[in-house]
C-alpha cells in the first residue's frame, strides 16, 4: 500500500510565506518549524533535507515589487 504522506518517496512539508517576505517551513508531521529570510533559502534547505513541498501558502506580497 502506498503511503500518501510521501511524495515521490519524499516526506512532505508546508511553506507559509509571510507578508514581510519571511518563509516558515513546517516539517513532516509538524515535528519541526523553521523560519527563512526568503523563498529561495527555504527551498534550498528543503532539498538538502530530502523533503518535498506539499503545500505553499503565499502572502499577497509580490517578489517583483
Amino acid at each position: 500500500m502506498q503511503d500518501f504522506i510521501l511524495l515521490n518517496s519524499r516526506p512532505r512539508c508546508t511553506l507559509i510565506q509571510r507578508f514581510d517576505g519571511e518563509v516558515i517551513v513546517v516539517g513532516p508531521r509538524a515535528a519541526s518549524r523553521e523560519t527563512f529570510m526568503s523563498l529561495a533559502d527555504a527551498e534550498k534547505a528543503i532539498d538538502e533535507r530530502g523533503w518535498a513541498i506539499g503545500f505553499i501558502h503565499p502572502s499577497l506580497k509580490s517578489e517583483e515589487a
